[in-house]
């Protein structure tokens, strides 16, 4: 449900609950549901007067409102479910029909609820590649940068000692003598 049909069901469907109910709840459930009708539209007001804030809290503080008692409840489940229809509903075009699919999709995560992913089996089909060859395959690779120390033109590199003594010409005399090298 989107938009108004929330206030619709929330409005309407205290009347069909003696079609829908048992009769010994079927008054206390009505009422409440009347009440949180009378909650909701109180919170949904755009100027509530000062009487209404008023009575929203006694309403909620009511006797009906306390003597519920109500678990802790996680929707984590239902919320999956609306997320899954909502998305639906949302993204189908007036070529699909997003109802249908909504139900086809709820169907199959209800016969997927008691199943577990199994991961894929992986099969080593040669067990020394990852004791030898790979070291090997990354060693002939070309390397984007190279560790001055493993360079073996190493007698060519500047000494901060040497810069500092040398002219600035001879600085970049020096280095594009490295760069060309």
């Amino acid at each position: 449900m989107v938009g108004n049909e929330k206030k619709k069901v929330l409005a309407k469907l205290p009347a069909q609950f003696p079609n829908i109910l048992e009769p010994n709840h079927c008054d206390t459930i009505t009422e409440i549901w009347k009440e949180f009708h009378e909650l909701y539209g109180i919170l949904s007001s755009w100027k509530p007067s000062q009487t209404d804030i008023d009575g929203f809290f006694e309403k909620a503080n009511s006797s009906k409102m306390k003597s519920l008692s109500l678990k802790s409840f996680t929707g984590q489940g239902i919320e999956k479910i609306n997320d899954v229809v909502r998305a639906i509903y949302h993204n189908k075009s007036n070529r699909h029909d997003a109802c249908k699919e909504a139900m086809q999709a709820l169907q199959q995560i209800d016969n997927l609820q008691d199943f577990e992913r199994m991961p894929h089996q992986y099969q080593k089909q040669d067990n020394t590649y990852w004791s030898n060859e790979i070291f090997e395959l990354r060693r002939k690779r070309p390397r984007l940068c190279v560790d001055p120390r493993e360079d073996e033109n190493h007698h060519d590199q500047l000494n901060p000692e040497d810069i500092d003594s040398m002219s600035l010409c001879e600085v970049k005399e020096k280095l594009e003598e490295l760069h060309k090298a």
